[in-house]
């Protein structure tokens, strides 16, 4: 077993999701995950980096075992590298704006059960959650 293989198969331990849960996410198979786990093969570095991002671990500590393994974790996969430039040129000139979005704890925990289950415990639980929750009243249509 790899360094790299551990990491992964800590981080998706740590996540709490299996790997068939972890696979539907990444959208690949889950003997790929496996075989990442096991030291066999090695994520592309787009999925390295979707796994920092689904694992929300540390890209560095995942990719190469540096540094602490949740430090600045960053949810930024929809931002692209033009526009990541930018922010840290950003930063660099002391222009960051550091007010991040928060979640409570709640909510993350809900977040990572959620994902662990299969796509069809979600959609179970995506009705139930629609049919518990109020119905909007619709507006007269204007005569």
């Amino acid at each position: 077993m790899s360094a790299l293989s551990k990491r992964v198969s800590k981080a998706r331990a740590n996540a709490g999701l299996t790997q068939e849960a972890l696979a539907e996410r990444l959208k690949v198979t889950r003997a790929a995950c496996s075989h990442w786990e096991q030291g066999i093969s090695k994520p592309s570095t787009k999925n390295l980096e979707k796994l920092a991002i689904i694992l929300e671990v540390s890209h560095e500590w995942l990719a190469v075992g540096r540094g602490d393994m949740y430090v600045n974790v960053r949810q930024d996969a929809g931002i692209s590298s033009s526009k990541r430039g930018s922010l840290e040129a950003a930063e660099a000139r002391g222009e960051y704006n550091t007010s991040t979005p928060t979640t409570d704890v709640e909510t993350a925990q809900f977040s990572r059960m959620f994902f662990a289950l299969t796509k069809t415990d979600r959609k179970l639980v995506m009705d139930m959650l629609k049919a518990l929750a109020p119905k909007k009243r619709k507006k007269p249509k204007a005569k």
